[in-house]
């Protein structure tokens, strides 16, 4: 008696149960989402949203965000129809499983089960995968910094002061200064202005030469502090990453 009984459960816990068909298809649907999905923001919940609109003048790409939210991430798990503000929440309807043999052979508990020939099916209204929001943070602003000191350079110290204008003006050659001029349209009578600071429009025309700046390969230039040259791969306005870089430093 005490054999069969061993045996009994044996079998038993060799059949699947509706536990485990839901743990391995959360398994299969992040794993799914974390390789291709497109747009995974779009399943992502209000608080995991907001950290990434903050970093948005970044212009992540869908592998960026899929990486991202996989490091960040925890183990998925069955979830209901409400949505969680701090997770990934991907909706499922129903999973399918495919079967040999008899219906009670294969599964612990048949009832739990609608069965139709070889396939049986069951409600999973969707797979949550929960994200550590701290460490997305971190990941993030890693991320921002890292890309930045790609496309943002100090060209000049703020340690040089009010000598700044002038020393960046010294560094143009003949031919960048007739490309301000004739592209940029920037007035040739201000390059005296810039000679020194005790030139009486030296502000006024440094303000002009910051906003209209515009390099042959698309270099642009902007002053908080130090005077940064910003990439033409970031196509927002150079003080939008120049403010992002600044903080990092902080």
């Amino acid at each position: 008696m005490k054999e069969t009984t061993m045996k009994t459960e044996t079998e038993n816990r060799n059949k699947l149960t509706i536990e485990t068909a839901m743990e391995q298809e959360a398994i299969n649907v992040a794993d799914a989402f974390f390789s291709h999905f497109d747009d995974p923001l779009q399943f992502a919940g209000e608080k995991v949203k907001d950290l990434f609109f903050q970093f948005s003048a970044l212009m992540l790409d869908d592998s960026d965000i899929r990486w991202i939210l996989d490091s960040c991430s925890g183990d998925p798990r069955e979830w209901g129809y409400c949505g969680d503000d701090k997770s990934v929440n991907i909706s499922i309807g129903e999973i399918e499983v495919q079967f040999e043999g008899k219906a009670e052979d294969y599964f612990d508990n048949p009832d739990d089960w609608t069965i139709d020939g070889d396939l049986a099916y069951c409600s999973m209204p969707s797979v949550l995968i929960p994200i550590d929001l701290e460490k997305l943070e971190e990941e993030l602003r890693t991320l921002v910094y890292n890309r930045l000191l790609d496309h943002v350079n100090i060209i000049l110290s703020d340690a040089r002061g009010v000598y700044i204008p002038r020393d960046f003006v010294d560094l143009l050659s003949s031919e960048e200064k007739e490309f301000q001029e004739k592209v940029n349209g920037f007035d040739s009578a201000n390059w005296i202005h810039l000679s020194s600071p005790d030139e009486e429009y030296y502000w006024e025309a440094w303000n002009e030469l910051e906003s209209s700046f515009v390099s042959e390969n698309g270099t642009r230039i902007h002053q908080n502090g130090d005077l940064y040259e910003i990439s033409p791969a970031m196509d927002k306005e150079p003080i939008e990453f120049v403010e992002i870089f600044w903080e990092m430093w902080q």
